[in-house]
């Protein structure tokens, strides 16, 4: 059995430490807290005798965190945000939180703005965004609705296509311009950005090749990279040459920082999904969410798959 009250410090200690850290100075901390300066440094200094280190050196006219107050403090405060979240869903039963589990790439390129859109609409509705590649993170009990890559087929869940997968090799424009009237992917001079598939669904540069026919040299450079957001990051950056879905990245293409490469696209059977659980009563605010995104262009035609 967990025996917090004897291995944690006082909780409100916690508070204090977010505060200090946030401001670098007791006295603005104080003012945010309605307390004295007296009783900050007092709580910082109770924290500091109960962990046996030093939190921060006291040289005026800043306070300086120690690393054990960074590191501390970085998780202090994911851990109070968590707190405050969970006491919202049940403290406002009538305003539910809508969780949405998307993957990283469709979450971080295509869902986020679209989601500060919905935001500052009229049907706006709390929500917390999660984002992973993880299949068991994504179909969790915990989400309301996820984005997902695959088939349509989710065992559990009913799911409309959003968007449809078509891959093309992607890089900066200036890159972009070696490639200028070449067939030929080594004109680029860059390296190929790889990624580890993670699922038997997901297209690489491997399968890309196999089945467009298209010759990838072993001289051809490559750059592996811890994942596929990681992949599309380094293309942007100008590090080389990425797969990517032309929808996904129609933003970044608009505004110039991506460029397609003179290469066929592959549309292969998969696409992004919205899904949601079939046994699960859908709240009010679900609906909401699902009827803005209903009346974005969806690909396919398949808004008819959304609930009433």
């Amino acid at each position: 059995m967990k025996k917090y009250r004897n291995r944690l410090p006082p909780l409100d200690t916690f508070i204090f430490l977010e505060c200090v850290l946030r401001h670098g100075s007791f006295t603005e901390a104080a003012d945010e807290l309605l307390v004295s300066q007296a009783a900050v440094s007092k709580r910082i200094a109770q924290l500091e005798g109960w962990l046996g280190v030093q939190l921060f050196h006291r040289r005026k006219p800043k306070l300086v965190p120690t690393l054990a107050a960074r590191r501390l403090g970085d998780r202090m405060s994911m851990a109070l945000e968590f707190i405050d979240q969970s006491i919202a869903e049940v403290a406002n039963p009538a305003n539910p939180i809508v969780r949405i589990a998307s993957m990283t790439a469709v979450g971080m390129f295509w869902l986020q703005p679209r989601l500060r859109d919905f935001a500052l609409s009229e049907d706006a509705c709390m929500f917390n965004l999660t984002l992973s590649d993880d299949l068991t993170n994504l179909f969790s009990d915990d989400n309301d609705l996820a984005i997902v890559y695959g088939d349509g087929t989710f065992p559990g869940w009913n799911a409309t296509k959003i968007l449809t997968e078509e891959l093309v090799p992607l890089a900066t424009p200036k890159i972009a311009q070696r490639l200028a009237g070449s067939a030929m992917l080594a004109d680029a001079q860059a390296p190929l950005l790889v990624y580890d598939r993670l699922s038997p669904e997901w297209i690489d540069w491997e399968v890309w090749s196999e089945r467009l026919q298209v010759a990838l040299p072993e001289s051809l450079a490559r750059t592996h990279c811890s994942s596929y957001s990681q992949s599309i990051g380094r293309a942007l950056a100008g590090h080389g040459v990425s797969l990517g879905s032309l929808p996904l990245f129609e933003r970044e293409i608009a505004e110039g920082r991506l460029a397609r490469l003179q290469q066929p696209s592959y549309s292969g059977l998969g696409g992004y999904w919205l899904a949601w659980p079939q046994a699960r009563h859908m709240t009010d605010e679900t609906q909401r969410f699902l009827k803005a995104f209903s009346d974005l262009k969806v690909s396919d035609n398949n808004s008819d798959n959304l609930p009433n």
